[in-house]
């Protein structure tokens, strides 16, 4: 997932969203020079990224996008006033946002509104156009700024469980043999694991890789030098799958 295309996705079906809220005809992404998107006064609603990646997005409108909008629920002789316009704004994004949450590529991600407020157009932001049923054409941006998430919240306070004792597994192997072949193992039997005695041996909690290292001798005894570990994040999992 890029904050390209959480930008993209968000603006599409913003686009699409307003569209059938309105009567107007979806377009499709565009690429607009200042005076055509308006930049100067609009509407910009911010949305909180939670879940697999933290961050801010932001969809935007100008301001005579959302007149026309809510001219066009209301109809043509409607008095619009700035509530009706961030109304219409939140209830389409409440929709777009409910779309992008839940297709596959964007997964485990999670968006709560944090604000509407009058602003200009962001910066980089990606353009969807749409046609009124009057002639006139409305503009949307959309933004996104991410991160991958390193820290997971485990219900609360993080510090309550870092002194928890898990039981770490190193592995040297593994394979698979037929019932016949297990049955028939005994003293002396070897089993081939497949793997090179050059190869790092995995480190492991709660059947989850968490590092991979090369086996010392410490103090007589065996030991695990670790040489690789997976993200944060992932080794948070394999502690609040247990």
């Amino acid at each position: 997932m890029t904050e390209v295309s959480l930008a993209r996705r968000l603006a599409t079906m913003l686009a699409g969203e307003m569209a059938a809220g309105v009567a107007a005809t979806a377009q499709h992404e565009v690429t607009l020079d200042p005076a055509q998107a308006e930049s100067g006064p609009g509407l910009r609603l911010s949305f909180k990224v939670t879940g697999t990646q933290t961050g801010t997005a932001m969809i935007w409108f100008p301001t005579a996008t959302g007149a026309n909008a809510a001219r066009a629920v209301g109809g043509p002789d409607k008095q619009v006033s700035p509530d009706d316009v961030s109304r219409l704004l939140r209830e389409a994004a409440a929709l777009a946002v409910g779309r992008v949450t839940e297709a596959p590529d964007f997964e485990g991600l999670e968006m709560t509104v944090s604000a509407v407020v009058p602003a200009s157009a962001p910066n980089g932001a990606t353009h969807y156009s749409f046609e009124f049923a009057d002639g006139s054409v409305g503009y949307i941006g959309a933004t996104a700024a991410l991160a991958a998430t390193e820290m997971r919240d485990t219900g609360g306070n993080l510090e309550l469980v870092l002194d928890v004792e898990l039981p770490l597994v190193v592995r040297f192997g593994r394979t698979v043999m037929s019932l016949k072949s297990l049955s028939g193992l005994g003293p002396g039997s070897i089993v081939d694991m497949g793997r090179s005695p050059d190869d790092p041996v995995e480190l492991l909690v709660s059947d989850k890789v968490v590092a991979y290292g090369e086996v010392v001798i410490v103090d007589g005894n065996y030991g695990l030098r670790i040489t690789d570990l997976v993200s944060k994040s992932d080794r948070l999992r394999a502690v609040e799958s247990r």
